[in-house]
């Protein structure tokens, strides 16, 4: 089972800050990998989203060596674990 994370509300500080981090990064490449794992009980898709500033990548090569966001999220202290 994948830990469960939390990043904060997009009506806050913290999280108008997490969501243009994550707006600055995506903006740079070519496609994003989602590896969706269930829904929750309020309809959102649970999952992992993959992504790479390496053009040449393909989609397996993103999932193998590229970028996991969740875990730059949690890296950055832009989500915490509970």
């Amino acid at each position: 089972m994948s830990p469960t994370f939390s990043c904060p509300d997009i009506s806050t500080d913290e999280g108008r800050e997490a969501a243009e981090y994550v707006r600055n990064q995506l903006a740079r490449v070519p496609f994003v990998m989602l590896r969706t794992t269930k829904v929750d009980i309020n309809g959102r898709f649970l999952g992992h989203i993959f992504y790479s500033l390496d053009e040449t990548m393909d989609k397996d090569d993103i999932y193998r060596q590229g970028v996991m966001l969740n875990q730059e999220l949690l890296d950055k202290e832009f989500a915490k674990l509970y």
